[in-house]
């Protein structure tokens, strides 16, 4: 574990959050790609991140912090202390959603194009961040005496962070090669959606996470969810009729 990567004229760079911000960078400058060639305004992409970035951050602290509450009784302010450890990726999603909607309306996209272009992004985003998570050593997994177990807190466990991190980066994979191939708008964001919550699902058995209703994770009941309201959207957008449009 590496928690501060190093330090600035006594300031501390802590590895999560510089890990989140090389993210950012990177997703934004991926996503520019992708508008640039779809057509659409580039200097667009840093409104869109800025929004993404500032809505996914309030979301996904505030998902944890509801879930966590406890942590934060003695020391409410530390709820909002959103460079530290303790951000959950589907809150992120809707808050940066909810962000990214009012900004499209307000300049008046395509909803489901501007969706499709930042796929990509959330994707190789997503994986870049837990490296961040591996460093700081959160996270992590349950017990286990596998090979490539790593050593948190004097426990061997699941490297669940490293776990992720392949996940995306083979979804991001799949994304940027049939990004040029999926011509229907939308079918590449709810792709995403699909795969990442098909990983994440199975990723959570090796995970510390609570076990809510039927020996699942509150994480895991959201990935069916989201898994099934995505091949529902996928079946019947590639079903329809015409490449576009704002019936879908």
């Amino acid at each position: 574990m590496r928690p501060v990567l190093f330090e600035i004229g006594g300031v501390a760079i802590h590895s999560y959050g510089f890990m989140l911000a090389i993210a950012f960078i990177v997703g934004t400058l991926l996503a520019r790609s992708e508008a640039r060639r779809k057509g659409i305004d580039p200097d667009i992409v840093f409104d869109l991140v800025l929004a993404s970035a500032v809505g996914g951050i309030i979301g996904a602290r505030l998902f944890y912090v509801i879930g966590h509450y406890q942590e934060f009784l003695q020391k409410p302010l530390l709820a909002m202390a959103v460079w530290r450890p303790g951000l959950i990726f589907y809150g992120g999603l809707l808050g940066g959603a909810i962000a990214v909607l009012i900004l499209v309306r307000i300049k008046r996209l395509f909803v489901w194009d501007i969706a499709d272009i930042l796929s990509p992004s959330l994707a190789l985003g997503y994986a870049i961040a837990r490296i961040g998570c591996f460093l700081n050593g959160c996270c992590y997994g349950s017990p286990c005496d596998l090979p490539w177990a790593v050593n948190f807190f004097d426990v061997s466990r699941h490297p669940t962070q490293i776990y992720s991190f392949i996940y995306s980066l083979a979804i991001f994979g799949i994304l940027w090669s049939l990004r040029k191939r999926i011509s229907k708008p939308g079918i590449l964001f709810w792709l995403y959606l699909g795969l990442y919550s098909i990983a994440r699902f199975a990723v959570e058995f090796f995970r510390t996470s609570q076990r809510v209703v039927l020996g699942l994770s509150a994480a895991q009941i959201i990935s069916i969810i989201v898994c099934v309201m995505s091949a529902i959207v996928i079946f019947i957008g590639l079903s329809a009729k015409g490449s576009s449009g704002d019936k879908q």
